[in-house]
């Protein structure tokens, strides 16, 4: 009975030099194993590590990506939301002359004399407040000072006028009973 206890200790003692404890439950676990049956924790530290960074790295990644779609919704937002530097000018020309009128979003037209059948509405005042707007939008759209003072000296006889940029056209035509009338289209 002696031999079969002390086989018996010597294979506890065989056993218990192969097992170890899980450094994350604590549990029995195999002495070479790299995984702990228990709870799943790596027993490798430099294995926990890397887990534990490419764990990091994919919400890196996950940040990044939600970040970018984040950016495209922005920009998506400012190009649909935000007028174009053409509606900018045309709703400040309204803002300085009070009057203008819209043909479509490609273009506008800032008259001087608006109101053909009521002279008592074509004071110089609003006349003063349309040739405002006209130098203002000619600045904005990069006309030079030089188109406002060909409009300024146009006369019935010279028909319609013309002057472009990379971006802009600009087209005016002057009658003594109508004023002058101009018009910003966007190429």
């Amino acid at each position: 009975m002696e031999e079969n206890t002390m086989i018996t200790e010597t294979n506890e003692a065989e056993s218990a030099a192969e097992k170890k404890f899980c450094t994350s439950c604590g549990a029995s676990i195999h002495k070479e194993a790299v995984m702990c049956p228990a709870c799943g924790a790596a027993q490798d530290p430099q294995i926990q590590e890397k887990k534990e960074s490419k764990g990091f790295k994919m919400n890196k990644k996950r940040w990044a990506v939600c970040g970018g779609i984040a950016a495209v919704v922005i920009a998506l937002a400012f190009i649909i939301f935000y007028p174009s530097k053409f509606e900018r000018v045309k709703d400040e020309c309204v803002n300085i002359a009070g009057m203008v009128s819209s043909n479509g979003d490609d273009s506008f037209t800032i008259d001087t004399k608006p109101f053909t059948n009521n002279d008592y509405l074509n004071t110089s005042l609003v006349q003063q407040k349309a040739l405002s707007a006209i130098r203002y939008a000619n600045e904005e759209l990069g006309f030079s000072d030089s188109v406002y003072s060909d409009m300024m000296q146009t006369n019935a006889l010279m028909g319609r006028q013309s002057e472009e940029n990379d971006k802009y056209t600009v087209s005016w035509t002057y009658h003594p009973s109508e004023g002058l009338e101009v018009t910003y289209t966007k190429k």
